[in-house]
């Protein structure tokens, strides 16, 4: 009986089965770097978009909880419940709010305000209302980054003040209260909010103050 001869590959025939798999391994590896890096962009745009919903929606909180109540500084003068001015060196919104007393229904006033830093927006809290100084007690972190030439980073924040003055005329400002020299301010009907991120996007979004409490301004709100 003729035995039948065990036939194995040839030498051709190993390099053509390794460099096919190499080929496909590369291919697959390929397909898989990118499903990485897109999962990774994905990851990143929705923190960056997270971030910055955030941002909008405390102080969107903020606004809706505004007291127009002035306050009292360390020197004793009188400053505005709500102030802001884009011709500043370092402009910063400030702003009364009566936030909820945690496990109560009574509320309490709290001095707060928003500041563009190297590139990030930070939230700004002080202990006390009246008496205290320029420098917050608190400082927290909103959106942004200090990293050059990211998506993340917002270069610059734009506040827009939109009123009705006394004599029922729609207006519009870039600092709060408007120019003394205009007379009565009026009543705050929105407050316009944009946000230009590194790449040049703006976002931008208008916030209703109508639920914000106006008060007169008088020495009696100090009481």
């Amino acid at each position: 009986m003729t035995e039948r001869r065990q036939r194995g590959f040839t030498l051709l025939e190993l390099l053509v089965a390794v460099a096919i798999f190499a080929v496909v391994s590369a291919m697959a590896y390929g397909g898989l770097r990118t499903v990485l890096e897109t999962r990774d962009r994905v990851e990143a745009e929705g923190q960056r978009l997270g971030e910055l919903q955030l941002a909008q929606g405390v102080l969107a909180r903020d606004l809706r909880q505004h007291l127009d109540r002035p306050w009292i500084d360390a020197w004793g003068d009188r400053r505005p419940a709500l102030a802001y001015d884009a011709l500043d060196a370092e402009p910063r919104l400030e702003l009364i709010t009566a936030a909820g007393r945690e496990g109560t229904q009574q509320s309490v006033l709290r001095r707060v305000g928003y500041e563009l830093e190297d590139g990030v927006l930070y939230r700004l809290g002080w202990t006390t209302l009246d008496g205290g100084g320029e420098d917050p007690q608190t400082r927290s972190r909103l959106a942004g980054t200090t990293e050059d030439e990211s998506r993340r980073r917002i270069e610059a924040i734009r506040f827009t003040f939109h009123y009705q003055d006394p004599d029922g005329t729609l207006q519009e400002t870039d600092r709060w209260p408007p120019d003394a020299a205009l007379g009565e301010a009026g009543q705050l009907l929105a407050l316009g909010v944009t946000l230009e991120l590194g790449n040049g996007e703006e976002i931008p979004r208008l916030l209703s103050a109508r639920g914000m409490d106006h008060g007169n301004g008088t020495d009696a709100d100090l009481d």
